[in-house]
C-alpha cells in the first residue's frame, strides 16, 4: 500500500518505528476514550438528568462496547504490523484503519446525540488533525473532503426534516427543522475549521518531514565521508607500514651477522631499535584494526564453530607465548557445542586482542587460560585469564576507553596505543553481547594477580 507511505520514509526505519509507537499510543488512548464515554453516559443519565431515551442509552453503550471490542482486536494484531515497506500491513495502513473505525463509531454517536449539532462533532476535527500529522496529503485530503461532504449531506437532510434526528432532550437543542440559516452556519463553520486545521497541521508536518529528509541526507553524506576517511587512513597507514617492515628486515640481516660480525655495543643499539620498530608496527596494526572496524559497522553474522575461531586466535599468538615459555591452554567445557551467530572477522579480531594482551602482560613462564563454559541459562561464557601484572582496582571501569592505558604498565616497558580493548568492547556490543573484566583472576599466584576478561554470549533458540 504505497499510497499510505510518505516517499522519503521508505528506507528511514526510525520514522517507521515512531509511527509504530504512535499506533500503540492511540490504542492506549482509545481505552481511555471508552472509559470516558461510559462515564459521560452515566453523567448524562444520573447526574445531569439529560433525559436520554432508551434508544440513545443502548446506542451509546453499544458504541462504547464496539469501540472497546475493535480496540482489543487492534491491540492483539499490532504485533503483526511489520516495519517492512514491501509488506501490505504496515504502520501507515494500520493507522488509517484505526482512523476509519473511529470515524464510523463517532458518526453513529453524533447521529444519536443531535446530528451535526451534537457536541461530539468536534471530535471529527481532532481525528482529522491527528491523521494529517503523519498521513500523506494524497490520503488525508480526500478523506477529509469525504467527511465534509457527508457532514453537509447529513446536515441538509436533518434540517430539511428528511429523517428524524435523536436529540438529548435535557440539553435544550434549538429547533433545527426548516432552519436553513442555522444549517448554513454549522456547515460553513465545520468545513472552514476542518479545512484550515488540516491544512495547517499537514503543512507543518510536511515541512518537518522535509527537514527530517534533509537531515537524513546529510547524515548519509557524513557516513560516506567517514567511510572515505577510514579507507584513506587505511591506505596511508598501510603505506607507512611497508618501509618500517623493510627496515626490520635489514636490521635482522645485520643482527644475524649475514653482513659480518658486529660489536656488542652496536648489537645492543640495533636490538633496541628493532624493538622500537616492533612497537611501531603494533601501533600501526591497532590503527588499521580500528579503521577496518569502523568500515564494518554493518556486521555479517553467520553460524560459527566457536572452538575453531578460538583455536585460530590462539595459533596466531602461540609464537609469542612460546618465546616467553608461557603455558597457553584452551578448554571447552560445554556439553552441547552449538554454533554461535557472529561475524568471523570481527570475532577473531576481538579474541586475538584479548589473548594477545594476556600473553603480552604475563611474565615469562606464566600461564594463560582460555575457557568456554555455560551458565544456568545456557549462555556461553568465554573467559581469557592470566597470572600477569593485573589491573589496579580503581581502573577496571576505565580500560575500555579509547587510548586508555593503566598506570601499572606505562613505565614498565610495555608499549601500545590503548585501542585494543576499546576495539574488543565495540565488537562485542555490535553483536549484542557483553564483556567484563576481573582482577585478580582465577590464576592469581605469587608471580602476579592476573586479569580475566569475560565475554557473555546470550543463548538463542
Amino acid at each position: 500500500m504505497k499510497s499510505f507511505i510518505i516517499n522519503w520514509t521508505l528506507k528511514f526505519k526510525p520514522y517507521w518505528r515512531f509511527i509504530y509507537r504512535r499506533n500503540l499510543w492511540f490504542i492506549k488512548l482509545r481505552f481511555g476514550a471508552f472509559g470516558m464515554l461510559i462515564g459521560l453516559i452515566l453523567l448524562l443519565e444520573f447526574l445531569l438528568q439529560a433525559g436520554l431515551s432508551r434508544v440513545q442509552l443502548f446506542s451509546l453503550t453499544g458504541a462504547a462496547l464496539l469501540m472497546l471490542g475493535y480496540n482489543l482486536i487492534f491491540n492483539s494484531v499490532q504485533k503483526k504490523v511489520t516495519l517492512d515497506e514491501d509488506k501490505f500491513f504496515n504502520p501507515f495502513l494500520f493507522a488509517f484503519i484505526q482512523i476509519i473505525a473511529d470515524l464510523i463509531v463517532l458518526s453513529f454517536v453524533c447521529y444519536v446525540t443531535g446530528g451535526i449539532i451534537s457536541p461530539f462533532a468536534m471530535f471529527f476535527i481532532f481525528h482529522a488533525i491527528i491523521g494529517s500529522l503523519y498521513m500523506p496529503g494524497k490520503v488525508i485530503y480526500p478523506l477529509i473532503g469525504l467527511i465534509i461532504i457527508i457532514y453537509a449531506i447529513t446536515g441538509y437532510l436533518q434540517f430539511t426534516g428528511a429523517f428524524n434526528t435523536l436529540f438529548i432532550s435535557g440539553l435544550k437543542f434549538p429547533d433545527v427543522r426548516g432552519n436553513v440559516n442555522l444549517f448554513i452556519i454549522y456547515a460553513s463553520c465545520f468545513s472552514f475549521m476542518m479545512g484550515v486545521s488540516i491544512f495547517i497541521a499537514n503543512s507543518i508536518a510536511r515541512e518537518l518531514y522535509k527537514r527530517e529528509e534533509e537531515l537524513q541526507r546529510t547524515l548519509d553524506k557524513l557516513f560516506e565521508a567517514e567511510a572515505a576517511k577510514q579507507k584513506y587512513t587505511i591506505a596511508v597507514v598501510h603505506e607507512i607500514k611497508s618501509p618500517i617492515v623493510a627496515a626490520q628486515l635489514y636490521l635482522q640481516i645485520i643482527l644475524n651477522n649475514y653482513l659480518g660480525p658486529v660489536s656488542p655495543q652496536v648489537e645492543e643499539k640495533l636490538t633496541r631499535t628493532l624493538k622500537r620498530l616492533d612497537e611501531g608496527i603494533e601501533i600501526i596494526s591497532d590503527i588499521l584494526k580500528m579503521s577496518k572496524l569502523k568500515l564494518l559497522e554493518n556486521i555479517k553474522k553467520e553460524p560459527l564453530e566457536l572452538e575453531a575461531v578460538i583455536c585460530k586466535a590462539i595459533e596466531q599468538k602461540s609464537a609469542n607465548a612460546h618465546s616467553k615459555n608461557i603455558n597457553l591452554v584452551f578448554t571447552d567445557n560445554r556439553i552441547l557445542k552449538y554454533k554461535v551467530s557472529a561475524d568471523e572477522v570481527l570475532l577473531d579480531l576481538a579474541l586475538s586482542n584479548l589473548i594477545g594482551n594476556a600473553v603480552k602482560y604475563t611474565f615469562n613462564e606464566g600461564k594463560v587460560l582460555v575457557e568456554v563454559n555455560e551458565d544456568e541459562n545456557n549462555n556461553i561464557i568465554v573467559e581469557v585469564s592470566d597470572n600477569g601484572i593485573g589491573i589496579p582496582e580503581n581502573e577496571l571501569q576505565k580500560i575500555f576507553r579509547q587510548f586508555y592505558r593503566t598506570t601499572n604498565i606505562k613505565h614498565k616497558g610495555y608499549e601500545g596505543t590503548g585501542l585494543g580493548l576499546s576495539i574488543v568492547k565495540e565488537i562485542v556490543e555490535q553483536h549484542g553481547w557483553s564483556v567484563d573484566v576481573k582482577s585478580p583472576s582465577k590464576l592469581a599466584d605469587e608471580k602476579g594477580c592476573g586479569t580475566s576478561f569475560v565475554i557473555i554470549i546470550p543463548h538463542t533458540d
